[in-house]
């Protein structure tokens, strides 16, 4: 048993046999219960590199494109961007529409993301 990176290809291929059984705790819904963009990601991840996109691609999609809005609001709000004013908007982040559904940053530690809290529902992932 372990994290969410236990579930990465790489990891799975070096384990081998020893992998077979592998339980892992991850927040994760399939691509089919994303939202549509999503949905969009995962079929443009897979049109683009003939797999399945991992469990990191999208987070580090979402990362990504999140970043890049605090820096558009940033200049927007600014007219000039600095450290200062894109953390100020990164932090600021509410009701954010991306490939992970809609999530807002809750304090400078946690966020919340429907996507990954479907209501009443426990998941459980055998690898």
């Amino acid at each position: 048993m372990g994290p969410d990176g236990i579930t990465e290809n790489a990891f799975l291929k070096a384990s081998g046999d020893a992998a077979e059984g592998l339980y892992a705790t991850l927040a994760w819904v399939s691509a089919s219960e994303l939202s549509a963009k999503g949905q969009e990601f995962a079929n443009r991840y897979k049109e683009r590199f003939g797999s399945e996109a991992e469990l990191s691609a999208a987070y580090a999609c979402e990362a990504a494109n999140v970043l890049l809005d605090a820096i558009q609001r940033a200049y927007d709000n600014d007219g000039e961007v600095t450290r200062q004013d894109v953390v100020r908007e990164l932090f600021a982040t509410k009701n954010y529409e991306g490939v992970l559904g809609n999530w807002s940053f809750e304090g400078r530690r946690h966020y919340s993301c429907q996507a990954l809290r479907p209501e009443g529902q426990e998941r459980q992932v055998r690898v």
